[in-house]
């Protein structure tokens, strides 16, 4: 006997999602352990629904990211071929009357912006020139580059000619000029060339004209002033006085490198001198009379002996004078007489020192030293040996009295002492 199926147990088969009454949900809720064990075994068709969404949605952005760059990629080429090609200027300018090959250009085939590359220089042109002399073509060069070389090394071999130092300026006595020539005419080498124009039967004249700026010193003078308030004798520097600067433009013309004239311009003052200027005292001081004054003897020479540096009268002994501490003696003397060492020894200091004026002091060893002031000129230098008597300088300088005079002293281990003691 066959067994028929029913309508309930046909639908369950056919559909994927049954249809539950409400007596059915009342028995699910009365066994809900047994439904839910049902349910985590067999996966429920919502879910399933979402995870191939999922995986659509995943597909679909990575196609996404492939197509983008494809896409630009066909946009560039589309660019590419949109845009035209490089024009030749040839073709495409009109036709001309009279056209002139040396100005037209060639087409340089240049990148485009899109493809990333620079635009390219054109090509140089080169234009044949002749070297016009005097109205006559004597030579033409394959550019005007060459023939302006040329014109430089002609004036470059005249100037390498001259051996004096100074300021070279250099230009053609002829009438040159530089003109565009045919491209038919024949060229001549730029050796060629320079041979014919310096070397030949007319060279090119050039001049060459050399400035020579030389100095020279302007010295000064010397100039004295009374000053009341500096004893008579006393000689004071004010200004050491400084030599000025001149200069001097000296303008030789030389023609193919050889001198034609020589001209010498005005001296101009770049900076003027200023003159030595000296305050010379005219205060009147008492005359010492001679003696031993004031002031002790010092330790014995121990085997020094001791001269008169001049043959002069004293005029102002060692000791006090108008208040002040005197160290030495003054002798009064004819213009111009000499000075004598007082003993051998060694010349340690020649040199201006403030109101001694110029001095030469010897060492004559022991601690003993001997100095000469007032002098006019020294006949000895530093570290020289003298000996006793020997001439050392010459005194008698008019600003030390009206005879001029001569300052000695005598210093015992740095200390002023009273030259008598020790003099014959």
């Amino acid at each position: 006997m066959e067994k028929h199926t029913q309508p309930q147990d046909l639908f369950e088969e056919t559909k994927e999602e049954p249809v539950f009454s409400s007596a059915t949900h009342k028995q699910e809720r009365q066994a809900p352990q047994e439904n839910g064990e049902a349910q985590q075994k067999k996966p429920r068709p919502k879910e399933s629904g979402d995870a191939r969404f999922s995986l659509f949605a995943v597909l679909a952005f990575l196609l996404l990211l492939v197509a983008i760059p494809l896409y630009r990629a066909a946009s560039e080429a589309a660019l590419l071929r949109s845009t035209p090609a490089p024009t030749d200027f040839a073709q495409s300018a009109p036709p001309s009357a009279n056209p002139t090959p040396a100005q037209t250009l060639a087409p340089v085939p240049s990148a485009t912006p899109a493809q990333g590359g620079e635009t390219a220089a054109p090509a140089p042109v080169f234009v044949q020139t002749a070297v016009v002399v005097n109205g006559k073509t004597v030579g033409v060069l394959a550019s005007r580059e060459a023939a302006e070389e040329l014109l430089h090394d002609i004036k470059a071999n005249y100037e390498a000619m001259i051996v004096e130092e100074g300021q070279l300026t250099s230009s053609f006595l002829d009438e040159v000029e530089l003109e565009d020539a045919p491209d038919a005419t024949e060229l001549t080498t730029l050796e060629a060339l320079f041979e014919t124009l310096v070397n030949g039967r007319r060279p090119l004249k050039v001049e060459t004209v050399l400035l020579i700026q030389s100095t020279a010193s302007i010295s000064y003078e010397e100039e004295t002033k009374k000053d009341e308030t500096l004893f008579a004798g006393l000689r004071v520097v004010e200004s050491m006085g400084r030599a000025g600067e001149s200069a001097v433009v000296t303008r030789i013309v030389y023609q193919n490198g050889e001198q034609k004239k020589k001209e010498t311009g005005e001296q101009t003052v770049a900076r003027e001198s200023e003159n030595r200027v000296i305050r010379v005292g005219t205060l009147a001081q008492k005359s010492g009379e001679p003696g031993r004054g004031e002031g002790k003897k010092g330790k014995d020479a121990e085997g020094l002996s001791f001269v008169a540096p001049v043959e002069g009268e004293i005029v102002s002994n060692f000791g006090r004078r108008n208040g002040s501490m005197h160290f030495g003696l003054d002798y009064e003397l004819d213009e111009a007489a000499y000075v004598y060492a007082a003993e051998a020894g060694v010349v340690v200091s020649v040199l201006v020192r403030g109101n001694y004026g110029l001095t030469v002091e010897i060492d004559h060893g022991n601690g003993f030293l001997t100095r000469y002031a007032h002098l006019q000129s020294a006949l000895v230098a530093l570290h020289d040996k003298v000996e006793k008597g020997q001439q050392i300088a010459a005194a008698g300088a008019p600003q030390y009295g009206e005879k001029g005079g001569l300052h000695f002293e005598l210093r015992i281990d740095g200390f002023a002492y009273n030259p008598r003691y020790y003099l014959p």
